[in-house]
Formats: structure tokens, sequence, C-alpha cells
């Protein structure tokens, strides 16, 4: 393991220690403890705002047909964050793989919604599709789910009274205040959770369990339910490797535990070996490859430049990239870009505020279309880049000196860094200018190799 991630190895290790001692299940449900990076972010007032009169009339959750699901052995958990795609039976995170199984026996997949559109409106997108599915809403009311947080009250006494006092000193090791507002933190794992134990309680014969595995609190309730129903369940590491180590790698309680972890590929089963004990690892595949690597773009005879920007779906993330881009020195230069947000990034904000005229904002439903556009990507955290460079984009990728932990998924190969508009503008031209010589080539290569 890097010496830079000694911090994460001893916080979660502590975790571990405070939750085995303490034995109180609840504290499960909360999702700071497992930490999943150093990123912080934001949201506006409005937007918060807006969630919350919206959610006032949401249904928590929606299903399409109770009947298939009673008889149903097999259910896929996977996210919904919009759907402009032609085939209904495309699935953001899975792809193509319930195509691909050939699974004869009954399935569904419940979608978690996490856009401010209505259930039924969702519904109402997949009504072509030979899948069946559930729908469940990830916010929260006070209005409507008061009952919830009478629940986890309740559950903090409980706490203060048998738990807080007799461990105070366990509960020291970590930089953490056990009060009610961290308790409170987990409302919305608590309803998440609950909501889709209510789904699963419908499947009286369900057998396996597949959900996508990055480190959240109600991955954890889940897999806790599953074994305690003897369903088999499956965590989907989808993602890519990053230099810190989230709380996957780590061995918790069994019981919170996926049976199998499932990875994207063969460099993410290894990493995943090494730093834990846990040896049922198998490759699904990710449905991000492409099945033929393509030459770089750059080779191509072009008079300007196009640099894809893919900010991943932090407003923090996509502020810090659209500052870099934007600034007046690129309308000296022979370079486009085309800024490509997350689906949740509302880009109205971002049009208002244009100084660079070099700037076009995508409007492609499929990102191969961008792909085929640019030259370079730029990207902080994204593990869009994967794609990119299998596509024929150079990874270019914005590394401040302010962290001292790397987001960048290809943090092992690529060199091709910057931290400012200057040199951002500064590799390009290197590029450009020595893309036939063999050390840039040679360089290219070594990362598409990676990509694979």
């Amino acid at each position: 393991m890097y010496k830079k991630n000694l911090f994460y190895k001893k916080y979660f290790l502590k975790i571990n220690y405070i939750l085995k001692k303490i034995n109180f299940d609840f504290l499960y449900y909360i999702p700071c403890l497992y930490k999943k990076d150093l990123r912080k972010d934001k949201i506006s007032i409005i937007k918060v705002k807006f969630n919350f009169l919206i959610s006032l009339f949401r249904k928590n959750y929606l299903v399409d047909d109770p009947n298939y699901l009673f008889n149903s052995k097999i259910c896929f958990i996977s996210h919904y964050v919009g759907n402009n795609i032609s085939d209904k039976n495309y699935d953001f995170y899975y792809g193509e793989l319930f195509k691909k199984l050939k699974i004869k026996e009954k399935f569904f997949v419940i979608l978690i919604n996490h856009t401010n559109e209505s259930l039924y409106d969702i519904q109402k997108k997949f009504r072509k599709s030979k899948i069946k599915r559930a729908y469940i809403n990830n916010d929260f009311s006070l209005f409507f789910d008061s009952f919830s947080i009478l629940k986890i009250i309740n559950k903090y006494f409980i706490f203060l009274i048998k738990y807080k006092n007799r461990n105070s000193a366990v509960l020291k090791k970590i930089n953490l205040n056990f009060n009610l507002n961290l308790f409170l933190s987990s409302r919305f794992t608590y309803k998440i959770s609950e909501n889709i134990i209510k789904i699963l309680k419908i499947s009286k014969n369900l057998k396996h369990l597949i959900l996508t595995f990055e480190g959240h609190a109600f991955e954890r309730i889940i897999f806790n339910y599953a074994k305690k129903n003897k369903i088999k369940s499956y965590g989907y590491f989808f993602s890519v490797i990053r230099e810190y180590k989230n709380s996957i790698y780590y061995n918790f309680n069994e019981l919170y535990q996926p049976d199998i972890i499932l990875t994207s590929g063969y460099l993410a089963k290894k990493d995943i070996e090494i730093n834990q004990q846990f040896k049922k690892i198998k490759i699904l595949g990710s449905n991000k490859n492409t099945d033929r690597i393509k030459k770089f773009n750059i080779y191509k005879k072009k008079n300007k430049k196009t640099i894809l920007v893919c900010p991943e779906g932090l407003y923090s993330e996509t502020n810090q990239m659209f500052d870099l881009i934007n600034d007046n020195l690129f309308n000296f230069e022979k370079f486009h870009f085309i800024f490509r947000t997350h689906p949740l990034i509302n880009v109205e904000d971002y049009k208002k505020k244009l100084k660079n005229k070099k700037i076009c904002f995508s409007k492609n439903n499929e990102i191969k279309d961008d792909f085929k556009r640019s030259d370079f990507i730029l990207y902080k955290g994204s593990s869009v880049c994967i794609s990119a460079i299998q596509n024929g984009l150079i990874p270019i990728n914005i590394k401040t000196t302010k962290n001292k932990f790397s987001f960048d998924p290809l943090y092992q190969i690529n060199k091709f860094n910057v931290n400012n508009s200057k040199t951002l503008i500064k590799i390009i031209k290197v590029i450009d200018k020595e893309k036939f010589k063999i050390n840039i080539k040679n360089q290219l290569k070594d990362i598409q190799n990676y990509s694979k």
C-alpha cells in the first residue's frame, strides 16, 4: 500500500475497531463513517429548497409489476441519473449486461432516482423496456419522513444511555462527535435502505442480489439484509482505481460485506486483492470498454485542436474546471473546448459567465459523439478518461498542489498534468509539436495499454 494512503488505512482500522467493540448495529447507517474521499462539495440553497418542495409531492417508490417481482430470483440495484438513450434495456452502470448474460431466471432492476424527475415520468421512459423495474426516490422530506426522524432519535437515545458513556475512550479514537447531528445524518441512508428492503421483501423467491459497490452506507445495510435472508450478494465495483482507498478496501464486519466482489477489470481486481484479505473477487467487466482501441485523433489532419472537458458530478469540481478554461488567454489560441457536464449539474449557471468564446456546451446525448470531435480530454477525477483514451483522445489531468491525494484514475501512468491555463496551453502545444517523436508515442501507447 502506498505511504500516502496510511491516513486512510489508520482511519478505517480505527472505524473497524469501534464498530466491532461497540456492536451497535445502527452505527452502520451513518454515512460519514465510510468517508469515501477528501472531496467536499456544495449545492446552492436554491437547489436544496427546490428539491425540498418537490419532495413533498413525490412517492417513495414505484413498482412496475409486483406479481413479477414476487416470482423473481435475481435483483440488480442501479442508479438513475437521467436517460436519453433509445435502447431502454441499456443500463447506465451495467450497460448491456442484462442482454449479454441471457438470464433464464426472472429478474428485475431497482433504480435509485438521483434527479428531480418524478418516478411516474421515469417509469414512462422505460415503458417499452422488456425489463421489469422498481423506482426509488433519493430525497428526504421532513414533512413526510418525520416518522423516520423519530426512529433515528430513538436510536440515538439508546446509544446515549447504553453505549456512549461506557465506550467514551473507544469513540475518542477518531475525530468525530457521536452526537444527535451525526445520527441525523443517517436519514438518507435510513430512508433509501428501508425502501429498497420493502421492495426486496416483495420477492419471496429472491436468491441473488447484485448492487453497485462504492462504499456507501446503504450498500452495507443491503448486504446485511441479504445475509440475514440467505440471499447471495454481489458488490459491483464498477469504478476505477484512484490513489486514495475508500471503505471497500477494508474488511468490515462480514455481515455487512458482499459475498462476492465484481470488478470492472484486471487492475481493479488486483488492487483490491493486494489491499484487503477479501479473496472472492471476480472480473465482470465494464460497459465503458470499446471493442477496438482507436488511433489518437491528434494524428488526423486538423487545423484546430479541440479539448473535451469532463468534470464529475460535483459542483466544486465543475466550478474548478470551468474556471480554468474560462480564461481570456484561450481567445488568442487555436483551441476549442467542449464542456460536458454531469446530468445532475445545471449548465445554465455556467453559460452566463462565459469569457472564453471558444467554449461550447455539449448537446450530445451520446458521449461518443463528443469523442469524435475532440483531440484531448481534460479531466480530474472522472473515469470517463478511460473511455476517451480508447476512443482516441489524449488525457490531460488537472492536478492542484493543494491536494495531498490524487483523484486521477490514471495516476499510475499519466504524466500529462496541468494546474492552470498557461500550463494547459503549453502542454497541448508540446504534445502537438512532438506527437511523432518516439518519447510521446511511447507515452501514449503505454496509456492506451493501461486503459484496456
